[in-house]
């Protein structure tokens, strides 16, 4: 059966739920189960009080984590406002970007004084800058986890690397703390669930630190930016600087060769070339031949946002392109310098630019419960 064959047979059985109770015994389990997966969350929510069995099936874990593998495609953002009682979370789709501005799909409230550390499978890691706790909450479902103590003071969690990801070996919620006390770095790994635990990394290799606080999460790692020092402690070389979150251990991996009048200017995930920045992507992670160019962004001019050669350069500070998302169509999205989100259309060569306020993280909604 395919998806709009089962999706008008799963509306035929709503429809007639209340004059046919037959109707929902006509269906074996594991049919209802492959429909469930193609409807939204915020219908699933909705089904969830129709009828018990159905309660059943969207309340298992499991069938939490299938819909998130079968709904990943449909990417969102997030991004947050304080006001001075709360914070409101908004959700966007990639094509509310092409609105002037940019409308939300939704939004829910947080409590105040609280930063997000990151985003995965649906969960936001939230930690409060003046009790110093870390929680996991889900935007989608409004659950979030117990409160976790991080033993850190609140100037420390402002200056901290740190990074939030899911470990899928043994399927917990891990949050990597690194901060500096008295000019010795602590790297602490919180894991998340019913027995939760604080560990201590020794010999972390962070010196010199990475670029940028945020740690990128992909394939159960968490990746940073790193310069190696060569000869008189100069950067020699950039290499991403991963940690694996089952065995809470760091290594290398390599950045794409290049040829040598390549200038690389202190990149996060992009190459500065002959006046373009190039965008990569490595479709096998960990393998440095997998590496594969996936375009190039030629220097830009808008009407309300002149750009020059150091404003491209990343020597100045913060690279100034930082890759969010690139559609199949080729329309990449990027976070900019000074509250600025591009949109680069790569068939046709075009710039469309608009200013945002307050940080934006890559987000997928899900049913995954914050308390796993």
């Amino acid at each position: 059966m395919d998806k709009e064959t089962s999706l008008q047979e799963f509306k035929r059985v709503c429809i007639h739920k209340s004059s046919s109770r037959s109707s929902l015994q006509d269906l074996p389990e594991e049919l209802i189960q492959n429909i469930l997966l193609r409807v939204s969350i915020k219908t699933l929510l909705q089904l969830k009080l129709l009828c018990k069995s159905w309660n059943s099936i969207i309340s298992h874990p499991q069938f939490a984590k299938h819909h998130l593998l079968a709904s990943t495609t449909h990417h969102q953002f997030l991004s947050s406002a304080t006001a001075a009682a709360d914070t409101k979370i908004h959700i966007f789709s990639i094509n509310s970007f092409f609105q002037k501005p940019p409308t939300p799909l939704g939004f829910c409230t947080i409590t105040a004084h609280n930063l997000i550390l990151g985003s995965c499978n649906g969960i936001v890691c939230l930690c409060h800058v003046h009790q110093c706790h870390i929680t996991l909450f889900n935007p989608s479902t409004g659950f979030a986890s117990p409160p976790l103590p991080t033993h850190l003071s609140p100037g420390e969690v402002f200056s901290t690397f740190h990074g939030f990801g899911y470990d899928h070996v043994n399927d917990k919620y891990k949050v990597l703390l690194v901060t500096r006390v008295f000019s010795e770095t602590v790297t602490k790994v919180y894991t998340f669930g019913e027995n939760c635990r604080i560990r201590v990394v020794e010999n972390a290799p962070l010196d010199p630190h990475p670029s940028g606080f945020l740690g990128k999460c992909v394939s159960g790692t968490l990746n940073w930016m790193a310069p190696k020092l060569g000869q008189n402690d100069s950067i020699d070389q950039w290499v991403i600087l991963s940690f694996d979150l089952a065995s809470e251990t760091f290594s290398e991996v390599m950045l794409p060769d290049r040829n040598i009048d390549n200038n690389i200017c202190k990149p996060m995930i992009n190459v500065r070339k002959k006046g373009c920045w190039g965008v990569w992507v490595m479709k096998e992670y960990g393998v440095q031949d997998s590496w594969t160019m996936l375009m190039m962004v030629p220097r830009f001019v808008t009407d309300h946002w002149p750009c020059t050669r150091n404003e491209l350069c990343a020597c100045r500070g913060c690279p100034p392109l930082d890759p969010l998302c690139v559609s199949e169509d080729g329309v990449a999205l990027f976070k900019t310098t000074s509250s600025k989100l591009l949109l680069y259309h790569s068939k046709h060569g075009t710039f469309n630019c608009f200013r945002f306020r307050g940080d934006i993280w890559s987000y997928h909604e899900s049913l995954v419960s914050p308390s796993s």
